[in-house]
């Protein structure tokens, strides 16, 4: 391994076949040339959003971008640009493995459940220094696959929102780690892709959730604070707690996944912290068993929004 690396972690499962191209993820300023040039000498085609053939909103395009790419370059040089956060935040999402170039300690400006999932190199360098730095993780890149969905994708809506919440109340059961895992492998089955992610000091099991369909109504990614199902309702000051905290790091909505909520609590939390959608895992399984869950957060936010039902 090249000793440029700066940290190496195992790259998630990708969630498509093996295209051989390449999302790069960078400040308009920086010079690509070289980049793209030691791709191409390691069997890649990069690409750019304009070579993305769907419409549909900004966020839109680059999901497509990071999901037609075997794995998504950032460029963190010389500084780590707010289009390129987003770009990071999105390909995590979607569990694709993403190699960063960053300038001396630019790395450390990501949260740290994101630099765990990369694997870095130093600022950008000559073709020749980069195609053997692509190179030496090459294989590693293309090593992952497509993982099989737990629950058969054959059983009808109804019995496999049945199956998910059978499983995810098996697993979610003891520690905050156990939660955290029995989410991880629900989010798939939902539709979506997401990450565990932490907001603060007492995290039950907080999830960066990549739906795509709720937007514009909904901001990209929602986090999800994951109750134990086993557990009672949350506290309203709790909800509200985390309501400042999506608020402290400029977040949109919210939602708190619980085993019950009381008509108060609902009442209260509606006005003390409106961009918090409460959804009970009874509600949740139930409505996955004839819709998908991007809709129900749409048509959560709109009764929330509206009073619609």
């Amino acid at each position: 391994m090249s000793t440029d690396v700066l940290a190496e972690t195992d790259f998630p499962p990708d969630l498509r076949e093996r295209t051989g191209k390449v999302y790069i993820s960078a400040p308009r300023t920086v010079d690509l040339e070289p980049l793209r040039s030691a791709l191409r000498q390691n069997g890649f085609q990069p690409i750019s959003l304009e070579d993305v053939p769907v419409g549909g909103s900004w966020g839109d395009v680059i999901r497509e971008a990071c999901l037609m790419s075997d794995f998504v370059i950032a460029v963190l040089d010389p500084e780590l640009d707010r289009n390129v956060a987003y770009e990071i935040g999105v390909a995590d999402g979607l569990q694709k493995p993403v190699l960063t170039f960053a300038a001396p300690g630019k790395d450390r400006e990501l949260p740290e459940e994101t630099k765990r999932r990369h694997a870095y190199f130093g600022p950008l360098g000559a073709t020749d220094k980069l195609r053997d730095q692509i190179a030496d993780v090459r294989e590693g890149v293309l090593s992952a696959r497509t993982q099989p969905p737990t629950i058969p994708t054959s059983l009808p809506l109804s019995d496999r929102a049945e199956a998910c919440r059978q499983q995810f109340l098996a697993e979610a059961s003891g520690s905050g780690d156990r939660i955290e895992s029995a989410f991880s492998k629900l989010m798939p089955e939902m539709g979506v892709g997401g990450k565990i992610t932490s907001l603060g000091k007492e995290v039950r099991a907080e999830a960066a959730v990549w739906g795509g369909e709720w937007e514009p109504w909904v901001q990209d990614p929602l986090i999800v604070e994951v109750w134990n199902p086993h557990d009672g309702e949350p506290a309203l000051g709790e909800i509200v707690n985390f309501s400042y905290r999506l608020s402290d790091r400029s977040l949109g909505w919210g939602m708190v996944l619980a085993k019950s909520f009381s008509a108060s609590v609902r009442r209260e939390a509606q006005k003390l912290a409106p961009y918090v959608l409460l959804l009970t895992y009874d509600e949740l399984f139930d409505r996955l068993k004839t819709t998908s869950f991007p809709k129900i957060v749409v048509s959560l936010r709109n009764q929330r929004v509206h009073g619609e039902g």
